[in-house]
């Protein structure tokens, strides 16, 4: 299979690589892309270095799989030159995701909503929340969710990343602190989130995928002055009340889910790296009821992006005989 990634020097495209190594992804031939600052470089991939390279109008030809790490505006320029191409497209950015001509796809959730030739990968809060979820469905009919998460600085690239670790060394030399990434200073501060449209986007993206048009969902969000690491508190309201048994059962075995049960919460960092989140029921109710509060920790970057992506690589070519 020949695969250009585009977006390849990136904190999601150098995890896109290291998964195609974990998990022995099929390509024949591998193109790399990024912007103009990064052509000439040489990234190590299962130890051979290859070139990375600018995007130009012949970047896609003979490719059969492009996948774009990148900012919304690469996306929606060069995702359709790719497609025109004949190539098969995964698109991580928000150029698409609520677009109807498109696939919003967690692998594992809703694979058979599979097809055309442009997927769109949900932000990693959606692909979290669908992957906690998606069991809890066999339990019971879901009414509402009430969500607080806690979001890492890679969730904004490396230039979250850069920022944080400026900020940090600033604050403790004494010095002032200047905030361009994040609307105020995030070293050693936690900053509410005020976008209610990114926060009504997510919704949006979690019910599509859940195919729950009528899921009441309520998401806040808390810039954390971490690296890396996701995590939330959920309160889950089902239809009808259900046991505790049924709810550990089912989360207990699925796949994709660790069910954490001693008493202390699993940490975010204890998640990095991990290809499950790891989930904590945290009451656990003498009767039944149908409420449930749950936490969770997850790799938002290594699992739930670049690890979605990848995951979604596999469906498409298995579809090609890849």
């Amino acid at each position: 299979m020949k695969v250009a990634l585009v977006g390849a020097t990136g904190v999601v495209g150098e995890q896109i690589l290291e998964q195609f190594i974990k998990r022995s992804f099929p390509i024949g031939e591998l193109r790399l892309f990024a912007s103009t600052d990064s052509d000439g470089e040489l990234v190590d991939f299962d130890g051979e270095p290859l070139p990375v390279s600018a995007l130009s109008a012949d970047s896609f030809v003979g490719i059969d799989l492009a996948i774009f790490a990148t900012p919304l505006e690469v996306s929606r320029d060069w995702c359709p030159i790719a497609t025109a191409a004949g190539a098969l497209c995964i698109d991580l950015s928000a150029s698409s995701r609520l677009d109807d001509s498109s696939c919003l796809l967690v692998a594992g959730v809703n694979d058979g909503q599979l097809s055309g030739a442009m997927i769109s990968a949900p932000d990693s809060l959606t692909v979290q929340l669908a992957l906690l979820l998606e069991p809890l469905q066999q339990v019971g009919g879901l009414r509402s969710i009430l969500v607080t998460s806690v979001a890492p600085a890679s969730g904004l690239g490396r230039k979250g990343l850069a920022e944080l670790q400026g900020q940090a060394g600033e604050v403790l030399n004494g010095r002032p602190v200047v905030s361009k990434v994040f609307s105020s200073q995030l070293a050693f501060n936690c900053l509410p989130s005020a976008d209610t449209d990114q926060e009504k986007n997510l919704a949006d993206e979690l019910c599509r995928v859940l195919d729950l048009a009528d899921l009441d969902v309520h998401i806040n969000r808390l810039q954390l002055p971490i690296f890396y690491g996701e995590g939330a508190f959920v309160r889950v309201e089902f239809t009808t009340a259900v046991s505790v048994e049924q709810v550990r059962t089912v989360l207990d075995a699925t796949d994709s889910l660790d069910l954490q049960e001693q008493a202390d919460l699993p940490a975010l960092i204890d998640a990095v790296g991990e290809d499950e989140l790891l989930v904590h029921l945290c009451a656990s109710p003498s009767e039944k009821t149908a409420v449930f509060d749950l936490w969770y920790a997850a790799d938002n970057v290594g699992r739930c992006a670049a690890g979605n992506i990848v995951r979604l690589s596999e469906m498409l070519a298995a579809r090609i005989g890849a």
